[in-house]
């Protein structure tokens, strides 16, 4: 048998199996072609996959992978095989017949063919995974524009290219630069050198960038990374330089082209690796004056100047780029000198000469030479605008030339002349959209040389229009002929709208704030007729959308958005109309907004096709609203997909039966199906009580007798969502059960948000909640009754069946009966990664031990508030093994306010990356012994107001550990502040245990009993450490500590004791510390420690901010500091008695490398001036932007002896505050007229100089061409503006104004000096202040005024003394009231009243009140804040109260409500006993009350309140408040009162926390009473005595 089976074996495997092989061919025809025709299908579709990728990345400009080319070539190659072998005409002759064998050759080889090729298939398609389809390719191109163009071939240029090549192959080279005038061609230079230099392989890749005047970091990164091919994910220029800088040196050699440098750039901010950093790296810089290329340390070996062109070369260029009309022999003299006036600069002759170019009438080129001629004197940038101003007057036509105004004007300039857009005759297209013009009143008699809209009637072809205009008078009213010609047009009519709200897509969109009624008005109704975007807000006398304004009923609309309309009451009204139009066909979203008469969306009936196109629907604030449709409307809006309905408080129910739902009016069995719904959201609806109901009422299931009560949910089974992805139920009062427990309609939910559903017991059945199994997101808060997420069923185990296994966040927030979240035995949520816990005061864990293990994905945690939870992982008895089960992903845990939490750590957490730990006050030690080693992946910790932590790492020494090598942590970031009782960060030295050498930051503040703050052990290894914050440590006697014997004592050379210094111990502060650190803030004591360094030179290698402080004997100031510190970029000096701060000629030894930017001096009692008369400026001032100056002896800066602080080229910032200066700069004897020109200076503040007289006493101009912000405030003897040659002691002469100003404080007396001039020089100013006023400033608000200040924002009103700011309420009061969005008045100790009653201050956005001690009342009752975001009110004793009852109803967008500092206001709303109407605060996030000695209440009255966004309430130091409101108050995020500086109160709700609060003080009081009275009696028995 053995032998028989021995032959057998090989007979099957070499005879057998090939001929069935064979035989299968024959009996599994069809079979194989049909996993053929399988296998050709899921071919097509996976190569339709990587085609749809592949155009996309095409689209965005990416090249094709190889493999990915080639992988469809052999796509189609097989497809192309199946296709002739499916479609082979043989195939038709291998079937059976009656009367023929089947042809059994041809059966075989189809059907071998058809294995073949779908084997191949199979192949390739499994070859069809890639990471990428495609690559962004690198940049080039930049260099190839600038060869030079023919005719531009110079001898000098050729041979300074050669020597810059030279400089780029030199081996010592690394900066080399080239400068020269503006204008000379150094771009054009250094790119043909670029071009060169690749061609020639000198460099693998070269990238420019564009530096500019006013460099912006991210900007330069971003040019850069475009040619290396590099996308930045960091979002932080310091990342952004990393990043950079590890790409760059990637690159084995590179050219770094920096042009157009104004400035010294920080090549490490910007990412550029430079010196010995990268030997591959080389930089050509260009810029306009040498001294740049020096600070940039560029040699003079490597500095090239690029000269002017020669006379021939000038001649050369102009003949090429003017033509053959040069050859003229009328012209050749005079275009010779034309071109000789060009000055040899390339941009100027280029061009003058395409100016120039084909003009033949000599007397043209005559006037160019003049032209030119009169520029002589003039400095090089005005003559390059003069020839700039030459090719404009070329222009051909007038036509043109206003065009090109017209485009000059549209850049952001509000008023510009009239009749250039009339003349543009000829034009067909207008873009205006996004403007903020001033037109002149439409059909207006009166011409103030501003343009009109009338203007548009004489552009005959206009067909394309768009248009901004912030008031509807400045409309004309007869446009409709030209509005009927429009095939485009974007039009924006009201001051409501912002042109980014335009939904893209439509040709035709209109968005109306008329304020008046639409009939007759301005041809609007011609725009209607075919708009296919309409947005309409306070359009009066419209109740009926569809039949008022298109009975045709919109056949072309698209988008709808209607808001702000009193009388409106339906959109589509058709009860009693006989003839019923297809109603809105094309509509896809519909917005309705705070039409507050609104009862229903459709009224009557509707046709078949009206509403088809509808896909979104959003409506918000509609009070009269009981439903949002019908249910046979829903029946006709097939393309649904987004419903929103917030704020309707008499809402009943989402769907309405209706009597024509069906013929019988029984709709029992009937499903409404939401076949493409994907979202949905109702908010706000107290009333509502069903989604849909085919029952008249609830009544039916309600309590009968005996019955029990079954409560029916809100979706019943009749409503079906198959494709509903997000769902968001918020504040439904009536809610208590949202869908049976077998529901499965909403299979596809991925995110669902319950928030304020008071009623709701649990969310899921143990049953239903399978049918969620896609959900990926899931909120759930503020359910007060809620007791558990899924509900077991009576008799019922936990569901074997895996809850949610696609969950990825879940945040469960103020569910206060929540006992437990999860039940043992599920495997839940085995996905999440995010888990948020708040204010669930039921849970005393979280998980348990066996739970753990089903969280394997979990990465963030974060729980707060939960005042019973004692631990986060609880161990079950008997389970003592799993401990070992960890969170396999946990990288971050946030802990707040946890009153009962004892323990934090756990074995579970090692994975940990982030620990934040604050306000639990129940933790001693954060990391007990017993789980050393287990925190060691941890890189940041942050543990802060804890009160009874004694120690953060406890270390203990076991004898299975090595006493010299320990475990390296990755700690980076340790963050402590508040702990009282902390003594120790580390209980003892970890040498040998752990090693911390990673840290990067240790900050400590507020830890009063902290006395050292690293052991030694860790202080020395931590060679990274770059920042050491210590403040408000009181006891803290060393920085740096040693361990012996559990005993501490005092590490040598540390800040804080210079007589603890010992040569015999390693210096780690000085030495270790000091030298990585960019910024210091040091005493002298510290200071003096640092001096007896042994080699300050290496100290501060990388420091760019110093602070100097309490330098109270020293005369002279530590000039070392700048010897050693080179890239010290900013000086804080303070509180000290230095007498001089900066060397004079005779001190200064040589030219330090160290120039400060920003320098400021305070509290230096004993300095006069910063530079001593009579000497030579020190050259650390030479850059400086930001100089504050507040010292009491300060009387001036010695400018005017020195010539290089004359022109303070790179001074930004200039601050002089509280000083007893009179002059800011010394006047010299015998000096004449002197200019001081400060070209860089935007902001200029002068603060209580009360003797300040002149910037300079002498004769003198004062330049400050880019200031932006002039700010001058108690400087009562000083005059800012003189406005006559004559006047020489003001600050600024009015002609010599920078225009450029946006902020500006200023007085009476110059603002009447600017009125009478009608200066036009304050365009764009957005912040004016006025102060010291005598009598209100509305005599100066003028028409003058109205366009003197155009662009005006913010009006500020300060130390004035009249009574009322706007005391009348005239036409031009109206129009600056409405210009002005932020109003703020301080120190007006006699204003009594802002306005008087009916004043429009409806279009105020910020109004902030600080300091006016007699004002009576905020505003009048009429006042309507409708538009008012932010209200701060302080220090104003006066008022009782701040607003009425119908002022608080207007104040629908408020977020932000202050009031502080007001003792004798008793209520914020005013009570008003008759008035019961529910007061909505819609948008009010923040509401803070800080010192009001007499308030009572916010409100007294019985109005109910509603705040459905407040988060943050603030009550302090208010002993009176009794109670929040007697009226119903609802405020559903608000879960905490700040009762105190980080103290914080809640007792369920706002009323009982109060009312608790007052309870509290009354009983303190007493108790201090009781104390007070026994010590009385106590003294006076021991007098008796």
């Amino acid at each position: 048998m053995e032998i028989l089976a021995s032959f057998v074996g090989p007979v099957v495997d070499y005879i057998v199996v090939p001929i069935g092989r064979q035989v299968s061919y024959l009996i599994f025809y069809k079979s194989n072609f049909k996993k053929l025709a399988d296998h050709v299908e899921n071919l097509e579709a996976a190569r339709k996959t990587i085609i749809d990728l592949v155009e996309e990345e095409r689209r965005n400009g990416k090249i094709i992978e190889i493999n990915v080319a080639n992988w469809l070539e052999k796509v189609n190659e097989v497809t192309r095989k199946a296709d002739i072998l499916q479609n082979d005409p043989r195939r038709a002759n291998v079937r059976c017949s009656r009367c023929w064998f089947p042809n059994l050759i041809l059966r075989h080889q189809l059907s071998r063919q058809s294995t073949k090729i779908a084997k191949d298939m199979l192949q390739v398609q499994g070859k069809g995974k890639f990471d990428r389809v495609a690559y962004r390719p690198i940049l080039d191109g930049a260099f190839s524009s600038s060869i030079t163009r023919g005719g531009e071939c110079y001898e000098t240029r050729e041979s300074l290219k050669e020597d810059i090549l030279k400089a780029l192959v030199d081996l010592k080279s690394s900066n080399i630069g080239v400068y020269g005038l503006g204008g000379v061609g150094k771009t054009t230079l250094v790119k043909e050198v670029a071009l060169i230099a690749m061609e020639q392989k000198l460099f693998d890749i070269a990238v420019i960038t564009h530096v500019s005047e006013n460099p912006d970091i991210k900007t330069i990164q971003g040019e850069i990374a475009d040619f290396l091919g590099l996308q930045f994910d960091e979002e932080t220029s310091f990342g952004r330089a990393t990043r950079l800088r590890q790409r760059i040196k990637m690159e084995k050699s590179i050219l770094v082209i920096l042009d157009n440098m104004w400035t010294m750039l920080d090549l490490k901010k910007v990412g550029i690796p430079f010196g010995n950093e990268h030997n591959g790296c080389k930089l050509l810089m260009t810029c306009r004056n040498q001294d740049v290329l020096l600070k940039m340390n560029v040699p003079n070996d490597f500095t090239f100047k690029l000269e002017l062109l020669s006379e021939n070369e000038t001649w050369n260029l102009f003949q090429f780029m003017a033509g053959d009309v040069v050859k003229d022999i009328n012209l050749k003299d005079v275009a010779f000198q034309v071109a000789q006036k060009c000055e040899g600069l390339p941009l100027r002759v280029v061009t003058v000469a395409r100016a120039m170019k084909n003009r033949r009438d000599v007397k043209y080129w005559e006037y160019a030479l003049r032209k030119l001629q009169s520029n002589d004197g003039l400095e090089m940038d005005a003559k390059t605008n003069s020839a700039l101003e030459l090719s404009y007057d070329s222009l051909e036509s007038d036509e043109m030339r206003d065009l090109f105004l017209l485009f000059s004007f549209l850049l952001g300039i509000e008023v510009f002349p009239s009749n250039i857009i009339s003349s543009l005759t000829k034009l067909e297209e207008l873009y205006m959209g996004d403007t903020s013009i001033n037109w002149e009143k439409g059909n207006s008699t009166d011409n103030n040389g501003n343009a009109s809209i009338v203007e548009l009637h004489k552009l005959p072809n206009l067909t394309a229009l768009e248009l901004q205009i912030r008031e509807s008078w400045m409309l004309p009213t007869d446009l409709q002929l030209m509005f009927e010609k429009l095939n485009y047009f974007k039009i924006v009519i009201g001051d409501v709208w912002e042109w980014a709200d335009i939904k893209d897509g439509t040709l035709k969109t209109l968005m109306l704030k008329l304020g008046t009624s639409i009939d007759l008005q301005h041809g609007i109704k011609a725009l209607i007729k075919g708009v296919e975007n309409l947005y309409l807000d306070d359009v009066d006398g419209i109740q009926n959308v569809l039949y008022q304004l298109n009975g045709e009923g919109f056949p072309l609309l698209k988008h709808l958005h209607v808001q702000h309309n009193a009388n409106m009451k339906h959109i589509v009204d058709s009860k009693d109309r006989i003839q019923i139009h297809v109603s809105f066909p094309a509509l896809e979203t519909l917005v309705l907004h705070n039409l507050r008469n609104l009862e229903h969306i459709c009224h009557g009936p509707l046709s078949i096709t009206s509403f088809g196109s509808l896909s979104v629907i959003k409506v918000k604030n509609c009070i009269q609203l009981k439903y949002l449709l019908s249910y046979t409307m829903v029946k006709g809006l097939p393309q649904l997909s987004e419903i929103e309905v917030c704020h309707c408080n008499n809402m009943k129910e989402i769907v309405l039966k209706d009597n024509n739902s069906s013929a019988n009016n029984d709709i029992a069995n009937e499903k409404i199906d939401f076949l493409l719904l994907r979202s949905l959201t109702l908010e706000h609806l107290e009333t509502i009580d069903d989604f849909f109901s085919s029952t008249n009422s609830r009544s039916k299931q309600k309590y009968h007798g005996l019955e029990p009560y079954v409560s029916a949910p809100f979706f019943n089974a009749q409503v079906v969502f198959p494709r509903l992805d997000t769902l968001k139920l918020s504040s439904l009062l009536n809610l208590n059960k949202i869908w049976d427990d077998n529901y499965d309609s909403m299979h596809n939910l991925t995110s669902l948000i319950v928030d304020n559903c008071g009623g709701l017991k649990y969310l899921f059945s143990s049953t239903g909640v399978g049918s969620f199994k896609n959900l990926k997101h899931l909120e759930i808060s503020n359910c007060a009754m809620m007791e558990e997420i899924i509900a077991k069923e009576n008799g019922n185990g936990a569901s074997e069946e895996v809850a949610f296994p696609k969950l990825d966040a879940l945040k469960l927030s103020s569910l206060l009966n929540l006992n437990k979240i999860w039940d043992g035995n599920y495997d839940s949520m085995h996905n999440l990664t995010s888990l948020i816990v708040d204010n669930c005061g039921g849970l005393k864990y979280l998980f348990s031990s066996t739970e753990v293990g089903s969280f394997k994905n979990l990465k963030h945690l974060e729980i707060s508030n939960c005042a019973m939870m004692e631990e986060i992982i609880t161990t079950e008895e008997g389970n003592g093994a799993s401990e070992e089960v960890q969170f396999c992903k946990l990288e971050k845990i946030i802990l707040k306010d946890m009153d009962s939490l004892k323990t934090i750590w756990r074995r579970q957490f090692e994975t940990l990356k982030k620990l934040h730990v604050n306000n639990c006050n129940k933790i001693v030690v954060v990391f007990p012994s017993s789980m050393q080693k287990t925190y060691n992946k941890l890189e940041m910790l942050e543990v802060t107001n804890c009160g009874l932590v004694e120690e953060i790492f406890e270390i203990e020494l076991t004898s299975t550990e090595s006493s010299s090598v320990g475990d390296t942590t990755y700690l980076k970031e340790v963050t402590i502040v508040g702990l009282d009782k902390l003594k120790n960060i580390w209980s003892r030295d970890p040498e040998g245990i752990l090693s911390f050498q990673n840290l990067i930051n240790v900050k400590a503040t507020s830890c009063v009993s902290l006395e050292y703050l690293l052991p030694l052990s860790v202080a020395t290894r931590c060679t990274n450490l770059k920042e050491l914050h210590i403040k408000q440590c009181l006891y803290m006697k060393e920085i740096v500590a040693e361990e012996k014997e559990s005993s501490v004592k005092a590490a040598p050379r540390t800040l804080s004791d210079k007589n603890s210094v010992s040569t015999q111990q390693p210096p780690f502060i000085i030495d270790t510390v000091i030298p990585n650190l960019e910024q210091l803030r040091i005493t002298s004591k510290d200071a003096n420690t640092i001096l007896q360094a042994q080699n300050l030179s290496s100290l501060f290698p990388e420091m760019t901010f110093l602070g100097l402080s309490a330098y109270t004997n020293e005369v002279a100031f530590p000039y070392w500091f700048f010897e050693n510190a080179r890239r010290l970029e900013k000086l804080v000096i303070e509180s000290s008695c230095f007498e001089k701060i900066f060397q004079d000629e005779g001190q200064i030894r040589e030219k330090t490398q160290t120039q400060i930017k920003k320098l400021i001096l305070s509290v230096l009692p004993n300095l006069e001036h910063i530079c001593e008369e009579g000497f030579r400026i020190d050259s650390v001032l030479e850059l400086l932007e930001h100089l504050e100056v507040a010292f009491g002896k300060f009387k001036y800066l010695a400018l005017s002896d020195y010539p290089e602080m004359k022109d303070l080229e790179h001074l930004e910032m200039l601050v002089i505050d509280s000083c007893r200066v009179e002059q800011i700069v010394a006047m010299e004897e015998g000096s004449l007229k002197i200019n001081f020109n400060f070209p860089q200076l935007k902001i200029m503040k002068l603060f209580c100089l009360t003797n300040l007289k002149s910037f300079y006493q002498g004769k003198h101009i004062l330049e400050c061409p880019s200031l932006e912000i002039l700010n001058v405030c108690g400087c009562k003897a000083l005059k800012m503006f003189s406005f006559s040659q004559m006047d020489t002691d003001a600050l600024f002469s009015i002609d010599k104004l920078s225009p450029n100003l946006e902020q500006l404080t200023i007085n009476g007396t110059d603002m009447s000096g600017i009125l009478k001039r009608g200066e036009n020089i304050f365009d764009k100013v957005e912040f004016l202040c006025f102060q010291c006023f005598e009598e209100t400033p509305t005599v100066f608000l003028d028409e003058y005024f109205y366009t003197i200040f155009p662009n005006l924002k913010i009006f500020q009103m300060s130390s004035s003394s009249f009574e009322m700011l706007f005391p009348t309420t005239g036409h031009l009061d109206i129009l600056i009231s409405k210009k002005i969005k932020n109003l703020l008045l301080c120190e007006l100790e006699n204003l009594k009243h802002i306005c008087q009653e009916d004043f429009p201050l409806e279009d105020l956005k910020e109004l902030v009140v600080r300091n006016c001690p007699s004002l009576i009342s905020l505003v009048p009752s009429s006042t309507s804040f409708t538009n008012l975001i932010h209200l701060w009110v302080g220090n104003c004793k006066e008022l009782n109260y701040l607003i009425t009852p119908s002022t608080a109803k207007s104040l629908i967008q408020l977020r932000t409500l202050k009031i502080k500092n007001c003792e004798k206001m008793l209520d914020v709303v005013k009570i008003d006993e008759k008035a019961e109407e529910v007061i909505i605060f819609e948008n009010l996030e923040i509401l803070g009350f800080t010192n009001l000695p007499s308030l009572g209440s916010f409100c007294c009255g019985n109005q109910p309140f509603i705040f459905p966004s407040l988060q943050s309430l603030t009550a302090q130091e208010c002993p009176r408040m009794e109670i929040f409101s007697s009226g119903v108050i609802v405020a559903p995020y608000v879960t905490q009162i700040e009762v105190g500086e980080g103290t914080i109160q809640w007792k369920g709700d706002i009323n009982t926390t109060i009312q608790h609060l007052f309870l509290e003080k009354v009983h303190n009081i007493k108790a201090d009473n009781i104390n007070l009275v026994h010590d009385w009696k106590l003294t006076l028995k021991l007098t008796v005595e």
